[in-house]
């Protein structure tokens, strides 16, 4: 009998333990502040770089890869949580986080399309709140018109393209000169059935 008792505690132990393993929070990433929202920055850069997402396989180790993710959506968090006044490193590390919501990051992410019109929103916040920050603004296009891709609006993915195209293929700045080129890739590339 007292073995009966045992197993039966025994399950009931390893499915609470189970449900809360499924309903547990978040990963949170303990994260050390650097000198400066630059140092901050190339933190979470070397971070996301040591975990190398792309080679975890994120159909055997999903709960990984999932974790892995949110640990490095939490350390950009950090740049702009530590350096909130910085306009150079901490819109760059926003971009991030924002772009890892729309599962720009990586091809394996799926996302819905709420959570695609929420990045859209922040994508035009993040833009009209550093106007003097080129590379934000010409990413940003760059950004909405994969999110038009992933959506099958390509009539609105060209607009984004060719207004990246053309803003920024003269710029000084050559990583801004890369994505009017990516752009115009783009745009050449989206068919749209007139």
């Amino acid at each position: 009998m007292l073995s009966r008792a045992f197993a039966i505690a025994a399950i009931a132990g390893a499915a609470l333990l189970a449900a809360a393993c499924v309903r547990s929070p978040a990963p949170v990433a303990n994260v050390p502040i650097q000198e400066s929202a630059a140092a901050q920055f190339k933190y979470a850069e070397n971070y996301r770089a040591s975990l190398n997402l792309a080679l975890t396989d994120a159909e055997k180790d999903r709960a990984r890869f999932n974790r892995n993710r949110e640990v490095i959506r939490q350390t950009y968090q950090k740049v702009e949580e530590y350096f909130p006044a910085d306009r150079v490193y901490t819109p760059l590390a926003i971009l991030n986080v924002i772009e890892m919501d729309a599962g720009l990051d990586d091809v394996r992410v799926k996302v819905g399309a709420d959570q695609l019109e929420r990045v859209m929103r922040q994508l035009d916040d993040l833009a009209a709140e550093y106007p003097e920050h080129e590379f934000i603004q010409a990413k940003t296009l760059y950004d909405k018109g994969l999110i038009q891709i992933m959506r099958e609006n390509y009539a609105r993915a060209q607009e984004y393209f060719l207004e990246l195209r053309d803003t920024y293929r003269e710029s000084s700045n050559e990583a801004i000169r890369t994505l009017a080129q990516r752009a115009a890739y783009y745009y050449n590339r989206t068919y749209v059935n007139q």
